[in-house]
């Protein structure tokens, strides 16, 4: 078997870590498969502490590990769990990270189970203050087994899309929503996804359950002669734009004890597909071109707090978390949504990387969720007041 070089498979990255001493086992649950029959493959795994930037390592909680020759995977994916293997005492800083390399040793293929349980376990807590995760990553979910609105259990429960799939959200909370409550949070995530996003999904081809009925052209508006008209233009030239919202600083955190609605303060807008607007008209012709947007601030803001939500829930389980704040509103049982929803004034903490991004920080016990939807166009973020932990 070849030298005990890490292929990569897949990094999980706890941040950022308070200041403790990490120590005990770490277990890990995986599938494996080797790709070459002829050369045997085994596990591998490695696992650091660093500085939040990355420059500096503090110290290996466990070096490169693999398995032995009765470890070997077989030709067939199949599960394997590891461990527990015994980590190295790290004194770790506040604002450091703990890097979790999986792999193998030769080629295989190499997956994290995809059932609702974690697939690397400490025998002691991490304390985390943050969670950050790219959705653009590998999939992960959570096995809820009652709604995760009202708590309904023995009824068939449904999947929750952290993000809709029709944004191509890859988090699942399983068997998380009865069929009452879905219907209240379909309503408005669908109405969200037809008008704030519907033409930026038809142009980038995101998931649809209607994939062969989508258009092979799309609408613009171009005034000629004094007269406003409607022209179709193939989808790959359409100026997906999207038109999202700024809104006013929660009002929790602003010191408004109530409201109603939500205070839209600016919008942002941002093209993400087809050709600049100056060719269209160079093409096309006429004095004016644009595109219709439509959308409801108070849905989008629903639907932002729902994603914090079902992040939050994916993130500590629903039995950690002590008081859902935004959970009235986002039911529709009050009209406070601005009191959770809303935007900062300072400069986006989630890094404009990725289609998706979401931020898990703790205030305390309270829970913040910044979301950015489209983060890698440079669009804005928001931050929910989700609830309080145990």
């Amino acid at each position: 078997m070849e030298a005990p070089v890490l292929r990569l498979a897949r990094q999980f990255v706890f941040e950022p870590i308070a200041g403790q001493r990490i120590q005990g086992t770490v277990r890990l649950r995986i599938w494996g498969q080797a790709l070459d029959p002829a050369h045997p493959a085994t596990w591998a795994v490695l696992i650091r502490v660093v500085s939040r930037d990355g420059e500096e390592e503090r110290g290996v909680l466990l070096p490169l590990t693999t398995g032995g020759e009765s470890e070997s995977f077989g030709p067939e994916l199949a599960p394997l769990i590891l461990g527990p293997l015994r980590l190295a005492p790290v004194d770790a800083r506040k604002g450091d990270r703990v890097v979790v390399e999986l792999g193998s040793r030769g080629a295989a293929r190499v997956e994290s189970p995809d059932d609702g349980h974690a697939w690397v376990q400490f025998s002691a807590d991490i304390l985390s203050e943050d969670l950050t995760t790219h959705f653009k990553e590998a999939r992960s979910s959570r096995k809820v087994g009652k709604c995760i609105y009202c708590g309904l259990i023995g009824e068939p429960l449904s999947r929750e899309h952290v993000i809709p799939e029709g944004l191509n959200g890859e988090f699942t909370l399983i068997a998380a929503s009865c069929a009452r409550c879905r219907d209240i949070t379909s309503g408005f995530e669908q109405e969200v996804l037809r008008n704030i996003f519907g033409t930026a999904r038809i142009v980038l081809q995101m998931r649809s359950q209607r994939p062969n009925e989508r258009p092979s052209h799309l609408r613009i508006q171009v005034r000629r002669g004094g007269k406003e008209i409607e022209i179709q233009v193939p989808v790959q030239e359409y100026p997906a734009i999207l038109a999202l919202p700024i809104f006013a600083q929660p009002g929790y955190l602003a010191g408004r004890s109530s409201s109603s609605g939500i205070d839209v303060v600016g919008t942002a807008q941002t093209q993400v597909a087809g050709l600049p607007l100056a060719e269209l008209r160079q093409k096309y012709g006429g004095e004016y071109l644009g595109v219709r947007l439509v959308y409801q601030p108070v849905q989008f803001a629903r639907a932002v707090a729902k994603i914090a939500y079902g992040f939050t829930v994916l993130t500590f389980g629903l039995e950690h978390i002590a008081e859902r704040y935004v959970l009235p509103a986002l039911l529709g049982e009050t009209s406070d949504i601005g009191r959770w929803v809303g935007c900062d004034r300072t400069s986006p903490l989630v890094p404009s990387t990725g289609l998706h991004a979401v931020t898990l920080r703790m205030e305390g016990k309270e829970i913040h969720v910044l979301v950015r939807l489209f983060a890698q166009f440079d669009a804005p973020e928001y931050r929910v007041v989700v609830g309080r932990v145990l």
